[in-house]
C-alpha cells in the first residue's frame, strides 16, 4: 500500500545518505520513516527490522558502536521471531560490525553465523560480505580465514557470472569486490 511505498522510499532514502556520508540527511529520512511506521502493528515486522539495520548503519557512520550493535540485536530479534532467515543474516552482519566497531561481543561467531544462514540460502550478496569480514578478521593465515576468503570470492563471482559485460565489470571494479579479488 501507499503507507508501505512512502516508508520504503524513506528509508531506502536515509541508507543512500548513509552510503554518501550525509549524517544529518539520513537523520532526517530516517525520522520520516519512523513517522510512517507508527500504528502499525505485528504485520509490519519486515519494516521493523529495516527499520533497525538503518539504525544500526547511522549509528555506526556516527561512531555509536554501541547504539549500532543494540539495533543490530533487535533487528535480529525482529528477524528471528518473523522466521525471516534472510533477515537473520542480514542483521547478524549488521551485529557482526559493530562488535566489531565497538569491540564487544564475539564478532567471528556472529558473522560466522551470518554466513552460514546466508550460505543455506543461497543469498549470495549476504555470502560475500560476511564471509569477506569474517575470512579479514580472522586473517588469512587460519584455514578458516582462507576458507572464508575463497567463500567470498566465489560469491563475487557467482554474482558476476549472472551480470551483463557492462554491470560485471562496473560490479567488479568497485573497490570492495576488487580489493577481495586481489588479496
Amino acid at each position: 500500500g501507499p503507507g508501505e511505498a512512502a516508508f520504503d522510499c524513506l528509508l531506502g532514502l536515509a541508507a543512500d545518505c548513509v552510503g554518501a556520508g550525509r549524517l544529518d540527511d539520513a537523520n532526517i529520512r530516517f525520522t520520516q520513516a519512523s513517522a510512517v511506521i507508527e500504528g502499525h502493528g505485528g504485520d509490519w515486522w519486515r519494516q521493523r527490522v529495516r527499520l533497525e539495520w538503518v539504525r544500526a548503519e547511522i549509528a555506526m557512520l556516527a561512531e555509536r558502536p554501541a547504539d549500532a550493535l543494540a539495533a543490530a540485536m533487535v533487528a535480529v530479534e525482529g528477524a528471528e521471531t518473523a522466521r525471516a532467515p534472510r533477515h537473520v543474516s542480514k542483521g547478524l552482519l549488521f551485529q557482526g560490525v559493530a562488535e566489531l566497531q565497538s569491540g564487544t561481543g564475539d564478532a567471528a561467531a556472529t558473522l560466522r553465523r551470518s554466513a552460514t544462514l546466508a550460505e543455506g540460502l543461497g543469498a549470495l550478496p549476504l555470502v560475500w560480505q560476511s564471509r569477506a569480514l569474517l575470512g579479514a578478521l580472522l586473517e588469512s593465515s587460519t584455514d578458516e580465514g582462507a576458507r572464508s576468503l575463497a567463500a567470498a570470492r566465489n560469491a563475487v563471482l557467482t554474482i558476476a557470472g549472472d551480470l551483463s559485460a557492462e554491470l560485471r565489470d562496473e560490479w567488479l571494479s568497485r573497490p570492495n569486490v576488487s580489493a577481495l579479488l586481489e588479496g
